[in-house]
């Protein structure tokens, strides 16, 4: 039998003034912060799913600038760019789930987190959260980062 590899997913390292973009989760029982991004569609490649999905989900135009972590996750690789702005309004977004509040499915809201209280908060992935918490002082890796991510725990 042939299988299909899994396209892997995408999302943004998107800092600005001494923040990050991040999307908050909040779940009835759970809150958590995600980098904004999503799944690589049939014929995309990873750079223009990063572009649309930070489209999508904060309303920004962004250039990507580099790769900077690859994060093996649940049998995917997820590819993590540092991208710059080029245009749009944060905050914005249109994709399906993006500014919606559901008392079932939660809510996704675009925030800017300050660097600052990343190792407070819980951002997924840890160790892609932790290259964020360390760009102000050593800026992005010289080479893209394997990491492994064992998912997050659920607090229920």
């Amino acid at each position: 039998m042939i299988t299909t590899p899994r396209l892997g997913r995408v999302a943004a390292l998107l800092v600005k003034d001494g923040a990050v973009a991040l999307v908050e989760r909040q779940l009835p029982d759970e809150l958590y912060y995600l980098f904004p991004g999503g799944a690589v569609e049939a014929g995309e490649t990873p750079e223009a799913a990063v572009v649309r999905e930070v489209h999508e989900e904060l309303g920004l135009v962004v250039t990507v600038d580099r790769l900077v972590a690859e994060v093996a996750h649940r049998g995917q690789v997820q590819y993590y760019y540092a991208v710059t702005i080029s245009g749009g309004t944060f905050g914005t977004g249109r994709g399906a789930e993006i500014g919606t509040v559901d008392p079932e499915h939660g809510s996704y809201l675009a925030r800017w987190i300050p660097i600052g209280v990343l190792a407070s908060l819980p951002v997924h992935p840890k160790g892609v959260a932790g290259l964020v918490a360390a760009f102000p002082r050593r800026g992005w890796p010289a080479r893209p980062l394997r990491l492994e991510d064992p998912g997050r725990q659920q607090s229920r």
